[in-house]
C-alpha cells in the first residue's frame, strides 16, 4: 500500500511539474525577444528582461548613459546591423546559458573613419564657435554616413546566462555581451570637444 501511495504522490508530483513548466516561456524565446529589440533599438523592452547594471555604466558621468558613452539614438543606428544566430539553449529550472554568434559592423573601424572625418570638422576654424546642439547633429550625421559605408562586420560567439526569477526571465548582461552587440569596440568613447 505504501508502494502505491508513493507512485501515486510521485506521478501527481511530475504532473504537477509538468503543468508548471508549460506555461513557462522558454528561455530561447525571451533571447530572441531582446535580440530584436537590441537590433530595433527599443530600450524600454531591452531593460525589461536584461540586467543593465553593466549595459548602462559609463565610468565618466552620473547621467544615465548607454554601453561606450553613446546616447540611445546614436546606439539604435549602430544595433540596425546586428545579426544573431542562436547556436545552443540549455534550461534548467533555475536559468539557461545560451551560445549566441552576433554580427555587426566593425566598429573598431566604423569609430576610426568617424574619428578621421568628425575631428577635422569640428576643429576647423570655420566651425570652431559650433553649439554642443550642433555637434551633437554633426556627430550623428557622420557616424550614420560612416556606417553605411563600412562594409567590415565582426562576429563574436557570446555565452549568456540567464535567470528564471519569480516567473520571469533575466538575461544578465557581461562585457563581452556589450563587445559583440558594438561590433568589437570595448573601449569607452572619449569626450569630445
Amino acid at each position: 500500500m505504501k508502494r502505491k501511495l508513493s507512485i501515486v504522490i510521485l506521478v501527481i508530483s511530475c504532473l504537477m511539474l509538468t503543468s508548471c513548466d508549460a506555461s513557462r516561456v522558454s528561455a530561447k524565446d525571451v533571447l530572441i525577444e531582446e535580440m530584436e529589440a537590441i537590433q530595433s533599438g527599443d530600450f524600454e523592452k531591452i531593460r525589461e528582461y536584461m540586467n543593465t547594471d553593466l549595459l548602462l555604466s559609463h565610468p565618466l558621468s552620473t547621467e544615465p548613459q548607454t554601453p561606450e558613452g553613446f546616447d540611445e539614438e546614436e546606439l539604435a543606428l549602430i544595433f540596425e546591423y546586428i545579426s544573431y544566430e542562436i547556436v545552443d539553449v540549455y534550461e534548467n529550472p533555475f536559468g539557461a546559458t545560451a551560445e549566441i554568434d552576433i554580427t555587426n559592423k566593425d566598429m573598431v573601424d566604423v569609430y576610426e573613419e568617424y574619428m578621421d572625418i568628425y575631428l577635422p570638422q569640428t576643429l576647423g576654424e570655420e566651425n570652431i564657435y559650433m553649439t554642443a546642439e550642433e555637434r551633437d547633429e554633426l556627430s550623428r550625421q557622420v557616424l550614420l554616413e560612416v556606417l553605411e559605408w563600412e562594409k567590415n562586420e565582426v562576429t563574436t560567439n557570446v555565452e549568456v546566462t540567464m535567470y528564471y526569477v519569480d516567473g520571469k526571465w533575466i538575461i544578465e548582461s557581461s562585457e563581452r555581451f556589450n563587445m559583440a552587440i558594438m561590433g568589437g569596440l570595448f573601449l569607452f568613447r572619449p569626450i569630445l570637444p
